[in-house]
């Protein structure tokens, strides 16, 4: 098996065996459906501290701070 034919695997195997970590939020049994992701994606305190941490950078950013 070559190098690249064994990565490829690799990472196929290593994608699937993380499907069940999907489900990273336990808890969300009762809730299904398409509107629960929607609320989910807007109102998580997950997705709410990435969107800030990425507010922040672009702030930041903005401001040329970054430069020299």
């Amino acid at each position: 098996m070559t190098t690249v034919k064994f990565t490829r695997l690799a990472f196929l195997l290593f994608g699937l065996a993380w499907i069940p970590a999907a489900s990273a939020h336990p808890g969300h049994a009762h809730e299904s459906g398409w509107l629960a992701g929607l609320m989910h994606s807007v109102t998580g305190w997950d997705q709410l501290l990435i969107l800030f941490a990425v507010a922040a950078v672009g702030v930041y950013c903005l401001s040329g701070a970054g430069r020299r």
